[in-house]
């Protein structure tokens, strides 16, 4: 897993100039002390210090809380099948806005994240999401993210999201039959928030991502016996109503139904 020079160079270039981090002298010598240290790998050089800087200005019974919320927020970022805004991803995780920004303020080096609250927040390079999912990093990375416990964490939350925002003509558009290019954007963006779309499209994805167990299918049969038709109706308003069968093949697939 080497990562190219100018990867390592920007990264750090980035990490250096991060105020939110420290001062430009402290990160630099923060990445000096990392280079002394056994990471294993280029990605832990490369990212190490940037992980590292989460825990260094804050008092030591505050470092598991912060760890846990790295790993709900950050580890969700590098997993979701589509990037989110920090909105949504505040929505989708239930966790506070608040929380989320304080999380990612000192992230600017990996992620890149607008200054707006509805634009999606990106990776700035791949490797960064391959050093945190990375097996081989589990025991040396504190922040290392369980992709398995990661999907099926998000596919609760997409499960919890539709559940609170499906209902029948959930647009109050006037009669059934309306055809979908007569709805307003506006319209649709307010009663299909970002999160409840994503959740449409997704939620069989991060299901499916993990391996089978019998709380799965009961939670899936308990969405489906009550939201189907809505969840149907939903991905009809998104214009995404010929997914839906690819998407019932894959999750019968999962079920071996």
């Amino acid at each position: 897993m080497a990562v190219p020079l100018f990867i390592f160079a920007a990264t750090v270039c980035r990490f250096i100039d991060d105020r939110n981090c420290g001062s430009p002298p402290m990160q630099l010598q923060e990445v000096l002390n990392h280079r002394h240290k056994n990471y294993g790998s280029q990605l832990g050089l490369t990212y190490g210090p940037v992980l590292s800087s989460q825990l260094i200005k804050a008092p030591k019974d505050k470092h598991e809380q912060i760890v846990r919320d790295f790993k709900a927020i950050v580890g969700s970022i590098v997993v979701l099948a589509s990037p989110l805004s920090v909105a949504a991803i505040s929505q989708l995780l239930d966790i506070s806005r608040e929380i989320v920004d304080i999380r990612l303020d000192t992230l600017h080096s990996v992620l890149s994240i607008p200054m707006t609250c509805n634009s999606p927040v990106r990776l700035l390079h791949l490797s960064f999401r391959d050093y945190l999912v990375d097996p081989r990093e589990k025991e040396k990375n504190e922040f290392w993210v369980d992709e398995k416990v990661t999907h099926r964490r998000l596919t609760s939350n997409c499960l919890r999201v539709m559940r609170g925002a499906l209902r029948e003509n959930m647009c109050g558009l006037s009669f059934p039959g309306v055809r979908r290019s007569t709805v307003d954007r506006l319209q649709l963006a307010r009663c299909l928030a970002p999160e409840v779309q994503y959740a449409c499209l997704y939620w069989v994805y991060h299901q499916t991502a993990v391996e089978y167990e019998q709380d799965d299918s009961q939670q899936v049969y308990r969405f489906l016996s009550t939201n189907f038709l809505h969840w149907l109706e939903a991905m009809s308003l998104m214009g995404r109503i010929g997914e839906s069968l690819d998407i019932l093949r894959s999750l019968a697939s999962w079920l071996n139904v």
